[in-house]
């Protein structure tokens, strides 16, 4: 699983300036997902690294693609987004990519030609390899990649239902709301999922 800083920039959704914010771009899972891997991913990279590069940080802004277990309509995918933002009290905003043009991620087009690079005629003889040479990937300019094999099990067929959805406190984006909206973490009393 590859975890992937990009700069804060000054960002602008619905119309107010959004401050403390990070971006983690699209995550690139090199296995089948689940709804439930697709949590693990942003909590992992908050765990290992977004807390310590980002202490002071309200907000999570997750790029992805349209497609997949994370793809707008995954109901699983926005249930443990709220789970995360409740757990860590971040406000997190998800943007996805318009059907049909995840060819506009920044990410895949910086890194994966340098990690074909770095293991280009080298075996893939086991997980523990691939996972190796994708972190020791750098671009001249020093970028680098953080790594790490996620060996969990995780469920599959998890059915979230009308109910579950309707105690979300997710709330669309003025601009394609079906694609972008944000998760804000639900006060106490909140019925909990």
């Amino acid at each position: 699983m590859m975890f992937t800083l990009k700069e804060p920039r000054p960002f602008r959704l619905g119309g107010a300036p959004l401050t403390k914010r990070f971006q983690l771009e699209d995550k690139n899972i090199l296995a089948a997902t689940s709804g439930v891997i697709q949590k693990d991913w942003p909590v992992n990279w908050w765990q290992r690294m977004g807390q310590l590069a980002y202490p002071q940080a309200k907000e999570l802004l997750i790029t992805a693609d349209a497609g997949g277990s994370n793809s707008y309509r995954a109901r699983l995918w926005k249930y443990q987004l709220q789970k995360l933002s409740d757990e860590t009290g971040l406000g997190i905003t998800v943007c996805h990519f318009p059907p049909g043009t995840s060819k506009w991620n920044k990410i895949e087009h910086r890194m994966f030609c340098h990690i074909t690079a770095n293991w280009r005629a080298r075996p893939l003889e086991s997980l523990e390899v691939i996972v190796n040479l994708i972190a020791s990937t750098q671009t001249r300019k020093g970028l680098t990649i953080q790594a790490a094999l996620n060996v969990n099990s995780y469920s599959k067929g998890i059915k979230v239902s009308d109910e579950e959805m309707s105690h979300l406190n997710i709330t669309p984006a003025d601009f394609h709301g079906e694609w972008n909206y944000s998760i804000l973490p639900r006060m106490s009393g909140a019925p909990k999922i």
